[in-house]
């Protein structure tokens, strides 16, 4: 109620000043009304969103308006010299996040460049469920809207799309989470102490905003199918529509990159729907509402298959992924507790025998504070406050038996649990474990018995600096003793002093503020697009690209940086990413026999090609395993029945039937153009 009134006595001054400052005129009138409509609109925006959300939405729009982003697109692979692009104003671009600037990133600006027409290899079957984009299926035009509307709104600039579209998941999570778990139960301190901790998870950063993006529309769709429960009695068709809402959002838990959508979303919509059941006195309208949403999810999830069963089939039965079931293992305490040493990842060089993005994890020491916090608190009677914690618990308790057990041959018969690699949960279920301790903490009483905050401090201190050991020992020796005994202070007295003052803004912004010290610098702050749109080289191939797709014309290259291009800049290629699975009639146009299909039928991968004199293709694995190498005479594709018209090569190419057709920079090197005669 104090903030309230201080916010109406700030709207009656600045009122005030409005009147005194405008001429008692017919205009100066207007002027003051004018004003004190915008102060009063805007002070009950404020006091309906809370100052956390309304600060959001307004840094969202300040980061699209400058199409500002935490992108590695300005990298010097992705230039047109031999430094980074231009746009970066702090940190540095990571070559670690490859898969980001030369896949997802070139991917989703091609698909901004050609307004939603393929432009992808005719080789790949669509990566629509993987990119959230859709292609020209009906339901998955609405189940990933996001991703039409960077169709529909081809007349804003691509760089204020791809920031609206990176920094949408960010936003749904400030807007979602803290009232999500204030209606669950959770107090709004403890809520918002979560939501920081989440979005400053090393995990996040290091897999830019992946696991975000993966949980963010799910958590909504939970928002919405209370929301539809609260209005149901009064007006059943906004319940009913807010619920079909809700469903749709649920159905994108396929999408993505699934199992950190089986370690995160799935747990949230159990804790929702349970929560919502629990209620006796409103159950009838919960049941509707649940099976609505429900319903809606499932009949938007059919259309998706629908829409995309060709790749689907396809990724199910390659190599890799698809063939791919794992079991719960042992892994190193580095990789579950280690989480406030990961400042250390920045040094790109600390770690050894792992990357940086394999490497990272959320505050999984949360786990443990949030088990102390239940254990210490009064044995209370079972109530619907106890449902989101009850189900939040156990799915973390699972998850870290997972990373800390060996499952043997039986967790490789689990469903849908078998699709989750280890080290995948050990990276993201430090984020269920954040989200459950906002919860637990919220239920601690405002003055505690000295032994519940010395407690948790001395356990979670006790746990990280098992985790820091471990980390030294196993991955980065640059780790010291004095490392380790200062982040196990640090971690012990921020534990013990949120314990003791659990309604404590002040403290719980310093506990989130400095566990984003792990974080500041892991990524760049990169405004604009770099070279992928504003060089001389980008310029010139978005216009090739026009007539190319237009004419249904192939390019082909034998560089992954030059492919990496020509799919940002929205140019067909015969090579490129091969993300869910082949197109075998395609491939078997290259491989007639089929005697290489089992290096060509896999995801995740990149075709590049190799040009020879050798007019039957040969088809081998890259170095890194990821890469389908495609080694073939350029003059021999247009008799196999590809439209490919023009090549480009690292050097000159003597085959007969190539004409010159100019050169370009790019990645500081200079690359020849040739038409295909």
């Amino acid at each position: 109620m104090g903030v309230d009134r201080a916010y109406d006595n700030s709207d009656f001054a600045i009122a005030e000043e409005c009147d005194d400052g405008a001429p008692q005129t017919a205009g100066g009138t207007v002027a003051a009304r004018i004003c004190r409509s915008v102060v009063s609109r805007t002070s009950v925006v404020v006091r309906r969103l809370g100052v956390g959300r309304a600060s959001s939405l307004v840094i969202y729009a300040l980061l699209v308006v400058f199409g500002t982003t935490t992108s590695s697109l300005a990298y010097s692979m992705m230039s047109q010299g031999s430094g980074f692009a231009p746009g970066v104003i702090s940190g540095e671009p990571r070559l670690i996040r490859g898969d980001e600037f030369l896949t997802s990133t070139p991917i989703l600006l091609g698909y901004i460049a050609a307004h939603g027409t393929s432009a992808l290899t005719p080789l790949a079957q669509t990566p629509d469920v993987v990119h959230q984009i859709p292609s020209s299926g009906v339901f998955e035009s609405v189940v990933f809207f996001d991703g039409s509307l960077l169709r529909l709104l081809s007349f804003v600039p691509d760089q204020m799309l791809f920031a609206a579209f990176w920094w949408l998941p960010s936003l749904l999570l400030m807007l979602c989470l803290p009232p999500w778990m204030q209606r669950l139960g959770a107090s709004r301190i403890g809520s918002w102490l979560a939501t920081g901790l989440v979005f400053v998870a090393p995990s996040v950063a290091w897999w830019s905003m992946t696991p975000i993006r993966v949980m963010a529309f799910t958590l909504a769709g939970c928002l919405l199918l209370i929301r539809g429960y609260d209005t149901w009695v009064r007006r059943p068709w906004l319940g009913f529509s807010l619920c079909v809402l809700a469903g749709i959002l649920w159905s994108r838990v396929v999408s993505n990159y699934v199992p950190w959508a089986i370690v995160l979303s799935i747990p949230i919509v159990l804790a929702t729907v349970s929560w919502l059941l629990f209620h006796r006195r409103g159950r009838k309208f919960a049941v509707k509402a649940a099976v609505t949403t429900c319903l809606s999810a499932l009949v938007m999830l059919a259309g998706l298959v629908f829409d995309n069963w060709a790749a689907l089939v396809a990724q199910s039965d390659t190599v890799y992924p698809g063939a791919r079931r794992v079991t719960g293992a042992i892994l190193p305490a580095a990789n579950m507790f280690a989480g406030p040493f990961l400042r250390s990842l920045q040094d790109n060089s600390a770690a050894t025998g792992i990357g940086q993005s394999d490497m990272s994890q959320a505050f999984t020491v949360c786990a443990v504070w949030a088990l102390v916090l239940w254990v210490g608190l009064p044995q209370r009677k079972w109530s619907r406050r106890s449902i989101p914690i009850a189900m939040l618990g156990v799915s973390t308790a699972f998850w870290l038996s997972w990373c800390l057990l060996d499952w043997g041959g039986l967790g490789a018969h689990l469903p849908i649990v078998n699709r989750v690699v280890p080290i995948r949960a050990a990276q993201t279920v430090g984020i269920l474990a954040t989200i459950l301790l906002g919860f637990v903490i919220s239920r601690v009483p405002r003055a505690p018995s000295a032994r519940i905050p010395l407690t948790a401090a001395v356990s979670c201190g006790a746990a990280t600096a098992i985790g820091g050991s471990s980390l030294s020992a196993v991955f980065m020796p640059s780790v010291g003793p004095k490392e380790i005994f200062l982040c196990t202070v640090i971690v012990g007295i921020l534990v013990g002093l949120l314990t003791a003052f659990p309604r404590s803004g002040w403290l719980a912004a310093l506990g989130v503020g400095c566990a984003a010290l792990v974080v500041v610098g892991a990524n760049p702050i990169q405004v604009g697009l770099g070279d992928l749109r504003n060089s001389s080289t980008a310029q010139k191939f978005m216009a090739i690209g026009v007539d190319a797709r237009r004419g249904h014309e192939l390019w082909a290259t034998d560089s992954k940086l030059t492919a990496a291009l020509l799919t940002a800049t929205g140019v067909p290629q015969l090579g490129g990413n091969q993300v869910t699975g082949p197109v075998a009639k395609k491939w078997q146009q290259l491989d007639p026999s089929s005697q290489y299909k089992e290096i060509w039928n896999r995801g995740v991968s990149a075709i590049i090609m190799r040009w020879t004199t050798d007019s039957n293709a040969t088809i081998s694995l890259g170095a890194a395993r990821d890469q389908i190498i495609v080694s073939v005479d350029p003059c021999a594709l247009p008799a196999k029945g590809f439209n490919l018209t023009h090549i480009v090569s690292e050097g000159p190419l003597p085959n007969g039937c190539l004409i010159s057709n100019g050169t370009f920079e790019w990645n500081g090197a200079e690359k020849y153009i040739y038409a295909i005669n």
